[in-house]
Protein backbone atom coordinates (compact mmCIF):
# COMPACT_ATOMS: atom_id res chain seq x y z
CA UNK A 1 0.00 0.00 0.00
CA UNK A 2 1.28 3.28 -0.82
CA UNK A 3 0.34 6.82 0.61
CA UNK A 4 -2.02 7.56 -1.84
CA UNK A 5 -3.59 4.52 -2.91
CA UNK A 6 -4.49 1.54 -0.55
CA UNK A 7 -4.62 -1.14 -3.70
CA UNK A 8 -3.26 -4.62 -3.25
CA UNK A 9 -3.30 -7.69 -5.26
CA UNK A 10 -5.44 -11.01 -3.83
CA UNK A 11 -2.47 -12.38 -2.95
CA UNK A 12 -1.24 -9.60 -0.26
CA UNK A 13 -4.62 -10.38 2.12
CA UNK A 14 -4.50 -12.49 4.88
CA UNK A 15 -7.54 -13.55 7.25
CA UNK A 16 -8.37 -10.69 9.60
CA UNK A 17 -7.78 -7.94 6.81
CA UNK A 18 -10.58 -5.17 6.60
CA UNK A 19 -10.88 -4.62 2.43
CA UNK A 20 -12.93 -2.85 0.51
CA UNK A 21 -14.03 -2.02 -3.66
CA UNK A 22 -15.21 0.97 -5.11
CA UNK A 23 -18.48 1.04 -7.01
CA UNK A 24 -20.05 3.12 -9.23
CA UNK A 25 -17.22 4.84 -10.60
CA UNK A 26 -15.55 5.32 -7.26
CA UNK A 27 -18.70 7.14 -5.80
CA UNK A 28 -18.58 5.31 -2.78
CA UNK A 29 -17.29 1.52 -1.37
CA UNK A 30 -18.09 -1.53 -0.15
CA UNK A 31 -16.03 -2.85 2.85
CA UNK A 32 -15.82 -6.33 4.65
CA UNK A 33 -14.05 -8.38 7.00
CA UNK A 34 -11.55 -11.06 4.28
CA UNK A 35 -11.40 -14.58 6.75
CA UNK A 36 -9.67 -17.01 4.88
CA UNK A 37 -10.02 -19.29 2.09
CA UNK A 38 -11.39 -16.54 -0.49
CA UNK A 39 -14.10 -15.65 2.03
CA UNK A 40 -15.49 -12.36 2.76
CA UNK A 41 -18.35 -11.79 5.38
CA UNK A 42 -19.80 -8.24 5.01
CA UNK A 43 -22.40 -6.47 6.40
CA UNK A 44 -25.74 -5.25 3.59
CA UNK A 45 -29.23 -3.58 3.50
CA UNK A 46 -31.96 -5.72 3.85
CA UNK A 47 -35.03 -4.14 2.03
CA UNK A 48 -37.44 -4.95 -0.99
CA UNK A 49 -36.24 -6.39 -3.99
CA UNK A 50 -37.23 -4.01 -6.55
CA UNK A 51 -35.59 -1.46 -4.59
CA UNK A 52 -32.51 -3.12 -2.90
CA UNK A 53 -28.91 -1.70 -3.51
CA UNK A 54 -26.45 -3.49 -6.22
CA UNK A 55 -24.83 -4.81 -3.05
CA UNK A 56 -27.23 -6.28 -1.41
CA UNK A 57 -28.42 -8.46 -4.55
CA UNK A 58 -25.94 -10.88 -3.00
CA UNK A 59 -27.86 -11.30 0.09
CA UNK A 60 -31.08 -11.43 -1.18
CA UNK A 61 -30.80 -13.85 -4.15
CA UNK A 62 -29.74 -17.51 -3.88
CA UNK A 63 -25.90 -18.73 -4.84
CA UNK A 64 -24.98 -19.31 -7.90
CA UNK A 65 -21.38 -19.24 -7.73
CA UNK A 66 -19.75 -21.97 -9.51
CA UNK A 67 -16.63 -22.25 -7.41
CA UNK A 68 -18.54 -21.50 -3.85
CA UNK A 69 -21.61 -23.59 -3.05
CA UNK A 70 -22.21 -21.16 0.40
CA UNK A 71 -21.58 -18.06 -0.97
CA UNK A 72 -24.40 -15.55 -0.20
CA UNK A 73 -24.91 -17.33 2.91
CA UNK A 74 -26.69 -15.61 5.82
CA UNK A 75 -28.79 -16.18 8.66
CA UNK A 76 -32.76 -15.33 7.88
CA UNK A 77 -33.30 -11.66 8.98
CA UNK A 78 -30.05 -10.53 8.52
CA UNK A 79 -27.58 -8.27 6.77
CA UNK A 80 -24.52 -9.90 7.40
CA UNK A 81 -23.58 -12.09 4.61
CA UNK A 82 -20.72 -14.81 3.63
CA UNK A 83 -19.76 -13.83 0.01
CA UNK A 84 -16.53 -15.21 -1.89
CA UNK A 85 -13.68 -12.70 -2.84
CA UNK A 86 -14.54 -12.59 -6.63
CA UNK A 87 -18.38 -11.84 -5.56
CA UNK A 88 -17.78 -9.49 -3.34
CA UNK A 89 -15.35 -7.52 -6.04
CA UNK A 90 -17.49 -8.22 -8.75
CA UNK A 91 -14.68 -7.71 -11.15
CA UNK A 92 -13.55 -4.22 -8.95
CA UNK A 93 -9.71 -3.50 -7.78
CA UNK A 94 -9.31 -5.05 -3.97
CA UNK A 95 -8.51 -2.28 -1.82
CA UNK A 96 -6.72 -2.87 1.99
CA UNK A 97 -7.96 -0.66 5.36
CA UNK A 98 -5.28 0.40 7.05
CA UNK A 99 -4.91 0.82 10.83
CA UNK A 100 -2.57 2.61 13.36
CA UNK A 101 -2.07 5.11 11.00
CA UNK A 102 -0.32 8.49 12.46
CA UNK A 103 -2.49 11.61 12.48
CA UNK A 104 -0.24 13.38 9.44
CA UNK A 105 -0.86 10.09 7.69
CA UNK A 106 -4.18 10.22 8.28
CA UNK A 107 -4.79 13.96 7.02
CA UNK A 108 -2.97 12.68 3.75
CA UNK A 109 -5.59 10.35 2.87
CA UNK A 110 -7.71 12.96 1.59
CA UNK A 111 -11.28 10.76 1.32
CA UNK A 112 -12.73 9.28 4.23
CA UNK A 113 -13.01 4.88 4.71
CA UNK A 114 -9.50 4.36 4.06
CA UNK A 115 -7.88 4.52 7.34
CA UNK A 116 -8.13 5.00 11.10
CA UNK A 117 -5.70 5.87 13.79
CA UNK A 118 -7.47 2.91 16.02
CA UNK A 119 -5.11 -0.28 16.09
CA UNK A 120 -6.57 -3.25 14.93
CA UNK A 121 -6.84 -6.24 17.28
CA UNK A 122 -5.01 -9.52 16.42
CA UNK A 123 -6.68 -11.33 13.04
CA UNK A 124 -8.03 -14.54 14.98
CA UNK A 125 -9.99 -12.13 17.13
CA UNK A 126 -11.14 -10.06 14.05
CA UNK A 127 -12.07 -13.64 12.61
CA UNK A 128 -13.87 -14.36 15.64
CA UNK A 129 -15.88 -11.45 15.91
CA UNK A 130 -17.00 -11.55 11.95
CA UNK A 131 -18.03 -15.14 12.04
CA UNK A 132 -19.96 -14.83 15.29
CA UNK A 133 -22.20 -11.46 13.67
CA UNK A 134 -22.50 -14.20 10.70
CA UNK A 135 -24.28 -15.81 12.91
CA UNK A 136 -26.48 -13.22 15.08
CA UNK A 137 -26.63 -10.25 12.78
CA UNK A 138 -24.94 -6.51 13.20
CA UNK A 139 -28.87 -4.81 13.61
CA UNK A 140 -30.50 -2.75 11.23
CA UNK A 141 -28.28 -1.04 8.47
CA UNK A 142 -28.15 2.53 8.55
CA UNK A 143 -25.80 4.64 5.99
CA UNK A 144 -24.98 6.74 8.18
CA UNK A 145 -24.85 5.12 12.13
CA UNK A 146 -24.82 1.30 11.01
CA UNK A 147 -23.22 0.46 7.53
CA UNK A 148 -20.75 -1.82 6.24
CA UNK A 149 -17.53 0.52 6.99
CA UNK A 150 -19.28 0.31 10.61
CA UNK A 151 -19.72 -3.74 10.73
CA UNK A 152 -15.94 -3.69 9.70
CA UNK A 153 -14.54 -1.36 12.04
CA UNK A 154 -16.65 -2.71 14.94
CA UNK A 155 -14.60 -6.30 13.59
CA UNK A 156 -11.31 -4.95 13.98
CA UNK A 157 -11.26 -2.83 16.66
CA UNK A 158 -14.49 -4.07 18.98
CA UNK A 159 -15.54 -0.22 19.19
CA UNK A 160 -18.68 1.22 19.30
CA UNK A 161 -20.06 4.51 19.69
CA UNK A 162 -21.86 5.67 22.86
CA UNK A 163 -23.44 8.63 21.57
CA UNK A 164 -26.24 8.14 19.14
CA UNK A 165 -26.74 11.41 17.40
CA UNK A 166 -24.31 12.10 14.59
CA UNK A 167 -22.30 9.78 11.95
CA UNK A 168 -21.21 6.95 13.24
CA UNK A 169 -17.72 5.10 13.03
CA UNK A 170 -17.97 5.33 9.14
CA UNK A 171 -15.48 7.54 7.73
CA UNK A 172 -17.44 7.36 3.97
CA UNK A 173 -20.27 8.79 6.45
CA UNK A 174 -18.04 11.82 8.03
CA UNK A 175 -16.85 12.54 4.47
CA UNK A 176 -20.48 12.99 3.08
CA UNK A 177 -21.22 15.19 6.25
CA UNK A 178 -17.81 17.14 6.57
CA UNK A 179 -17.48 18.30 2.77
CA UNK A 180 -20.83 20.35 3.05
CA UNK A 181 -20.42 21.97 6.47
CA UNK A 182 -16.33 22.67 5.94
CA UNK A 183 -17.83 24.50 2.55
CA UNK A 184 -20.31 25.91 4.98
CA UNK A 185 -18.32 27.09 7.67
CA UNK A 186 -15.73 28.56 5.72
CA UNK A 187 -18.06 30.71 3.74
CA UNK A 188 -18.02 33.69 5.78
CA UNK A 189 -13.99 33.47 4.95
CA UNK A 190 -14.61 34.79 1.76
CA UNK A 191 -15.09 38.30 3.00
CA UNK A 192 -11.57 38.00 4.69
CA UNK A 193 -9.41 36.29 2.05
CA UNK A 194 -10.65 37.20 -1.08
CA UNK A 195 -7.83 35.09 -2.50
CA UNK A 196 -9.37 31.79 -4.69
CA UNK A 197 -6.30 30.05 -3.21
CA UNK A 198 -6.43 31.01 0.74
CA UNK A 199 -10.47 30.39 0.84
CA UNK A 200 -9.68 26.71 -0.92
CA UNK A 201 -7.17 26.47 1.67
CA UNK A 202 -9.26 26.89 4.57
CA UNK A 203 -12.09 25.13 3.54
CA UNK A 204 -9.64 22.00 2.93
CA UNK A 205 -8.63 22.26 6.61
CA UNK A 206 -11.84 22.35 7.93
CA UNK A 207 -12.79 19.27 6.29
CA UNK A 208 -9.29 17.32 7.77
CA UNK A 209 -10.21 18.64 10.73
CA UNK A 210 -13.47 17.41 10.43
CA UNK A 211 -12.78 14.11 9.70
CA UNK A 212 -9.67 14.07 12.20
CA UNK A 213 -12.53 14.57 15.00
CA UNK A 214 -15.00 12.10 13.80
CA UNK A 215 -12.02 9.04 13.84
CA UNK A 216 -12.53 6.57 15.94
CA UNK A 217 -9.33 6.52 16.99
CA UNK A 218 -9.32 10.20 18.41
CA UNK A 219 -13.05 10.27 19.57
CA UNK A 220 -13.53 9.80 23.17
CA UNK A 221 -17.06 8.70 22.95
CA UNK A 222 -16.08 5.33 22.32
CA UNK A 223 -15.87 1.96 24.34
CA UNK A 224 -14.87 -1.35 23.59
CA UNK A 225 -17.61 -3.66 23.44
CA UNK A 226 -16.77 -7.25 22.92
CA UNK A 227 -18.94 -9.80 20.57
CA UNK A 228 -20.89 -11.82 23.01
CA UNK A 229 -22.26 -8.98 24.92
CA UNK A 230 -23.11 -6.95 21.87
CA UNK A 231 -25.28 -9.45 20.15
CA UNK A 232 -26.40 -10.97 23.79
CA UNK A 233 -26.79 -7.60 25.67
CA UNK A 234 -28.15 -6.08 23.22
CA UNK A 235 -30.84 -7.94 21.44
CA UNK A 236 -30.45 -6.87 17.74
CA UNK A 237 -32.84 -7.57 15.93
CA UNK A 238 -31.95 -8.98 12.17
CA UNK A 239 -32.90 -7.42 9.33
CA UNK A 240 -35.61 -8.41 7.60
CA UNK A 241 -37.65 -7.09 4.60
CA UNK A 242 -39.99 -4.34 6.55
CA UNK A 243 -42.17 -1.64 5.64
CA UNK A 244 -40.96 1.89 6.23
CA UNK A 245 -42.50 2.51 9.21
CA UNK A 246 -41.81 -0.72 10.99
CA UNK A 247 -38.15 -0.43 9.86
CA UNK A 248 -37.93 2.97 11.49
CA UNK A 249 -39.20 2.43 14.65
CA UNK A 250 -36.89 -0.85 15.00
CA UNK A 251 -33.78 1.20 13.99
CA UNK A 252 -34.92 3.73 16.73
CA UNK A 253 -35.22 0.75 19.40
CA UNK A 254 -31.77 -0.72 18.34
CA UNK A 255 -30.30 2.43 18.95
CA UNK A 256 -31.98 3.18 22.49
CA UNK A 257 -30.61 -0.21 23.81
CA UNK A 258 -27.09 0.26 22.23
CA UNK A 259 -26.45 3.46 23.89
CA UNK A 260 -27.86 2.40 27.17
CA UNK A 261 -25.74 -0.87 27.13
CA UNK A 262 -22.67 1.31 26.00
CA UNK A 263 -23.37 3.52 29.00
CA UNK A 264 -23.62 0.74 31.40
CA UNK A 265 -20.53 -0.83 30.36
CA UNK A 266 -18.65 2.56 30.64
CA UNK A 267 -16.25 2.62 33.45
CA UNK A 268 -17.52 4.15 36.67
CA UNK A 269 -15.31 7.58 37.40
CA UNK A 270 -13.30 7.40 40.61
CA UNK A 271 -14.15 9.04 43.72
CA UNK A 272 -10.66 11.14 43.35
CA UNK A 273 -11.29 12.42 39.74
CA UNK A 274 -9.55 15.42 39.28
CA UNK A 275 -12.23 17.80 38.66
CA UNK A 276 -10.12 20.59 37.24
CA UNK A 277 -9.11 18.77 33.99
CA UNK A 278 -12.02 16.41 33.29
CA UNK A 279 -14.04 18.67 31.47
CA UNK A 280 -10.68 17.88 28.68
CA UNK A 281 -12.51 13.97 28.25
CA UNK A 282 -15.76 15.81 27.31
CA UNK A 283 -16.68 15.20 23.24
CA UNK A 284 -16.19 18.06 21.32
CA UNK A 285 -13.98 19.98 23.15
CA UNK A 286 -11.45 20.21 20.39
CA UNK A 287 -13.90 21.76 18.14
CA UNK A 288 -15.33 24.54 20.56
CA UNK A 289 -11.35 25.25 21.43
CA UNK A 290 -10.88 26.03 17.73
CA UNK A 291 -14.22 27.97 17.74
CA UNK A 292 -13.42 29.98 20.00
CA UNK A 293 -10.14 31.11 18.75
CA UNK A 294 -11.86 31.72 15.29
CA UNK A 295 -14.83 33.78 17.18
CA UNK A 296 -12.20 35.29 18.85
CA UNK A 297 -10.14 36.50 16.11
CA UNK A 298 -13.56 37.65 14.28
CA UNK A 299 -14.12 40.06 17.77
CA UNK A 300 -10.71 41.63 17.52
CA UNK A 301 -11.23 42.40 13.88
CA UNK A 302 -14.88 44.05 14.46
CA UNK A 303 -14.01 45.71 17.57
CA UNK A 304 -10.57 47.11 16.03
CA UNK A 305 -11.25 47.43 12.81
CA UNK A 306 -7.88 46.18 12.02
CA UNK A 307 -5.73 44.14 9.76
CA UNK A 308 -6.72 40.29 9.16
CA UNK A 309 -3.13 39.59 10.50
CA UNK A 310 -2.75 42.32 13.26
CA UNK A 311 -5.97 40.69 14.84
CA UNK A 312 -4.63 37.07 14.40
CA UNK A 313 -1.60 38.24 16.04
CA UNK A 314 -3.73 39.86 19.23
CA UNK A 315 -5.58 36.45 19.29
CA UNK A 316 -2.26 34.55 19.35
CA UNK A 317 -0.59 36.98 22.02
CA UNK A 318 -3.75 37.19 23.95
CA UNK A 319 -4.07 32.94 24.20
CA UNK A 320 -0.33 32.97 25.20
CA UNK A 321 -1.17 34.94 27.89
CA UNK A 322 -4.44 33.66 29.41
CA UNK A 323 -3.06 29.92 28.39
CA UNK A 324 0.63 30.10 30.23
CA UNK A 325 -1.17 31.61 33.27
CA UNK A 326 -3.74 28.99 33.86
CA UNK A 327 -1.91 25.85 32.36
CA UNK A 328 1.67 27.49 33.45
CA UNK A 329 1.63 29.04 36.36
CA UNK A 330 -1.17 28.64 38.89
CA UNK A 331 -1.05 25.63 40.54
CA UNK A 332 -4.02 24.34 41.83
CA UNK A 333 -7.50 25.26 40.71
CA UNK A 334 -6.76 27.50 37.86
CA UNK A 335 -9.37 30.17 39.96
CA UNK A 336 -8.72 29.20 43.58
CA UNK A 337 -5.80 26.48 46.00
CA UNK A 338 -8.11 24.18 47.08
CA UNK A 339 -7.58 21.10 45.26
CA UNK A 340 -5.22 19.23 48.23
CA UNK A 341 -3.15 17.24 46.34
CA UNK A 342 -3.32 19.22 43.25
CA UNK A 343 -2.15 22.34 44.97
CA UNK A 344 1.50 21.53 44.23
CA UNK A 345 0.99 21.27 40.56
CA UNK A 346 -0.07 23.00 37.22
CA UNK A 347 -2.66 22.93 35.58
CA UNK A 348 -0.79 20.95 32.54
CA UNK A 349 0.53 19.24 34.78
CA UNK A 350 -2.26 17.45 36.20
CA UNK A 351 -3.95 16.97 32.72
CA UNK A 352 -4.20 13.19 31.93
CA UNK A 353 -2.85 12.15 35.37
CA UNK A 354 0.64 13.53 34.17
CA UNK A 355 0.91 11.05 31.40
CA UNK A 356 3.16 12.82 28.54
CA UNK A 357 2.60 12.79 24.81
CA UNK A 358 -1.12 12.25 25.07
CA UNK A 359 -3.83 13.29 22.35
CA UNK A 360 -4.92 16.12 24.89
CA UNK A 361 -1.41 17.68 25.44
CA UNK A 362 -0.53 17.29 21.42
CA UNK A 363 -3.27 18.65 20.74
CA UNK A 364 -2.62 21.76 22.70
CA UNK A 365 0.96 21.93 22.01
CA UNK A 366 -0.31 22.30 17.76
CA UNK A 367 -2.79 24.96 18.59
CA UNK A 368 0.11 27.36 19.53
CA UNK A 369 1.90 26.53 16.95
CA UNK A 370 -0.91 27.00 14.13
CA UNK A 371 -1.84 30.14 15.62
CA UNK A 372 2.10 31.66 15.53
CA UNK A 373 2.35 30.05 11.46
CA UNK A 374 -1.03 32.11 10.64
CA UNK A 375 0.00 35.12 12.43
CA UNK A 376 3.26 35.19 11.18
CA UNK A 377 2.11 34.51 7.71
CA UNK A 378 -0.71 37.09 7.09
CA UNK A 379 2.08 39.68 8.83
CA UNK A 380 4.45 39.26 6.16
CA UNK A 381 6.65 37.84 8.85
CA UNK A 382 7.36 41.78 9.76
CA UNK A 383 8.72 43.18 12.90
CA UNK A 384 8.13 43.82 16.01
CA UNK A 385 4.82 41.38 15.18
CA UNK A 386 7.47 38.47 14.07
CA UNK A 387 9.69 39.00 17.58
CA UNK A 388 6.29 38.60 19.55
CA UNK A 389 4.84 35.69 18.02
CA UNK A 390 7.96 34.03 18.11
CA UNK A 391 8.31 34.72 21.69
CA UNK A 392 5.42 33.44 22.36
CA UNK A 393 5.66 30.37 20.97
CA UNK A 394 8.58 29.62 21.78
CA UNK A 395 7.64 30.02 25.79
CA UNK A 396 4.35 27.83 25.35
CA UNK A 397 6.00 24.85 23.62
CA UNK A 398 9.10 24.57 25.22
CA UNK A 399 6.85 24.97 28.70
CA UNK A 400 4.78 21.95 27.43
CA UNK A 401 8.27 19.90 26.40
CA UNK A 402 8.10 16.50 28.78
CA UNK A 403 11.15 16.79 30.02
CA UNK A 404 9.83 20.23 31.58
CA UNK A 405 7.30 18.71 33.54
CA UNK A 406 7.68 19.28 37.44
CA UNK A 407 10.66 21.62 36.71
CA UNK A 408 10.89 25.06 37.68
CA UNK A 409 13.58 27.17 36.07
CA UNK A 410 15.66 29.18 38.90
CA UNK A 411 13.19 27.98 41.27
CA UNK A 412 10.51 30.36 40.18
CA UNK A 413 7.03 29.50 40.91
CA UNK A 414 8.24 26.88 43.08
CA UNK A 415 7.08 25.22 45.96
CA UNK A 416 6.26 27.60 48.96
Amino acid sequence: MGLFTNRVERNEIKAGDHIYSYRVAFVYAHHGIYVGGSKVVHFTRLANISQTHEDDMIALLPSNCPTFPDCGFRQPKSGVVLSCLDCFLRKDALYAFEYGVSPSVFLTKFRGGTCTTAASDPPETVVHRAMHLLQNGFGNYDVFQNNCEDFALYCKTGLLTVDSLGVGRSGQASTLVGAPLAALLSSPLKLLMPSPIGLATATAGMYCMSRYATDIGVRSDVVKVAVEDLVVNLGWPSSSIQTEGEEEAENEKSIEQIVSVLQNSMAVPPADLNRNTEWFTYPGVWTTYILILFFSWLLVLSIFGCTPGTAWTIVNLSHFLVTYHFFHWKKGTPFADDQGMYNALTWWEQIDNGKQLTRNRKFLTVVPVVLYLIASHTTDYENPMLFLNTVAVLVLVVAKFPNMHKVRIFGINGEQ
